[in-house]
C-alpha cells in the first residue's frame, strides 16, 4: 500500500507547502531505517528541497519526497533546511551512499581545452558579480569534454557537508547533459514551480543551457522563442522536450502549444524500475530526479 499526498496541478505554486512535503511517496510497510541501504540523492535549489532513495543494483525508485523552500531575512534557505533535516524521520541516520545535485543557477561551462589553473573564481565572478560569497566548484561534464564551474551558497554547501561528511556533489547541469543520449537537434526544458531550465542542443552540440524565472505563462514562452531564434531554429518545427513540474491542462502547457508544435513529454529512463509509486501522476513530473540517479 502506498502512502501519498495528493497535489494540486501544477503551473500553480508549491509554496503555499512550508515543512511538509509536497510529495510523499513510500510504500507503507516499508521502514525509515531500512532506507539507509540505499543511495540517497539529494536535489538543492532556490526553492526547493527533494531527494528519492534509489536502489543502485535493481535500478529501483525506493521512496521520493519532496519540499518548497520559501525563504526570507528572518528565516533563510539553510535554516529550513537544517528544520528539514532535523524534523523528517527519512533522513535520520547516515546512508549508505548520499549524492547531492545542487541546482543553482551560477554555472560556466567551460571547454575542457580552456580550461585553466585559477580561473574558477575569476571567471564565476566575471559572469555573476561578487554579491554572492558561495563557494565555487568544479567538475568534468562525461562525454561533453567540457568542465563546469558553479557556485552554490556557502551556508548551505558547508551545513550539508556537516550533515553528510561522506557525500559526493554535483550540478545539475552536469548530470542533465550525461542524461541526454541521442543529442538530436531539440529544445529540453526542465519545469519547476517558478522556474525552468533549458537547454538548446544543434548539430550534435550544446548551443546553450540556462535557468530563467518566470511568472505568468508569456514569459516561458517570450524565452522560448528566443532561444529558437537565436538558435536559427523553426518553433513549429524544432522538438521542444519536456520534463518536470507542468501539467498538460494548465495555462502554461496551452500557451506553448500555441508557438511550439513538437512537444514531446520525456519520461524516466526505461531501465529505471518505478514499480507501482508513481502510478497516480504523470511520469514526466519525476523524470529529472530519477534520470539523475542513473547519472551520479
Amino acid at each position: 500500500m502506498l502512502q501519498v499526498i495528493q497535489l494540486p496541478k501544477f503551473g500553480v505554486s508549491l509554496r503555499r507547502y512550508m515543512m511538509k512535503p509536497s510529495f510523499d511517496i513510500i510504500h507503507q510497510e516499508t521502514r525509515p531505517d531500512e532506507l539507509r541501504q540505499y543511495l540517497l540523492l539529494i536535489e538543492v535549489s532556490e526553492h526547493m528541497f527533494t531527494y528519492i532513495y534509489f536502489n543502485r543494483s535493481e535500478s529501483k525508485l525506493i521512496a521520493f519526497r519532496s519540499y518548497s523552500i520559501e525563504s526570507h531575512p528572518e528565516k533563510p534557505a539553510a535554516e529550513i533546511i537544517a528544520e528539514i533535516l532535523a524534523g523528517d524521520e527519512w533522513l535520520q541516520g547516515k546512508p549508505a551512499e548520499t549524492v547531492f545535485v545542487y541546482a543553482y543557477p551560477e554555472s560556466n561551462l567551460v571547454p575542457e581545452e580552456l580550461l585553466t589553473d585559477g580561473m574558477q573564481q575569476n571567471i564565476t565572478n566575471l559572469v555573476y558579480g561578487t554579491v554572492s560569497r558561495g563557494q565555487v566548484m568544479e567538475e568534468p561534464v562525461t562525454n561533453w569534454n567540457m568542465h563546469n564551474i558553479y557556485r552554490v551558497p556557502r551556508e548551505i554547501s558547508g551545513f550539508l557537508r556537516d550533515q553528510f561528511p561522506n557525500a559526493k556533489h554535483m550540478h545539475v547541469y552536469s548530470a542533465w547533459l550525461r542524461s541526454v543520449v541521442d543529442r538530436k537537434d531539440a529544445i529540453y526544458v526542465n519545469f519547476y514551480p517558478d522556474h525552468f531550465m533549458t537547454m538548446v542542443i544543434k548539430d550534435s552540440k550544446l548551443q546553450i543551457i540556462q535557468s530563467f524565472a518566470y511568472q505568468t505563462p508569456e514569459d516561458v514562452v517570450y524565452y522560448l522563442l528566443a532561444l529558437a531564434k537565436q538558435s536559427s531554429m523553426d518553433p513549429h518545427t524544432i522538438p521542444l522536450i519536456v520534463e518536470g513540474l507542468i501539467d498538460e491542462q494548465s495555462s502554461l502547457f496551452a500557451e506553448i502549444r500555441k508557438y511550439m508544435m513538437d512537444i514531446q513529454l520525456r519520461s524516466p529512463s526505461p531501465d529505471i524500475n518505478t514499480g507501482d509509486l508513481l502510478n497516480e501522476y504523470p511520469k514526466h513530473y519525476f523524470t529529472p530526479i530519477l534520470n539523475l540517479a542513473l547519472c551520479v
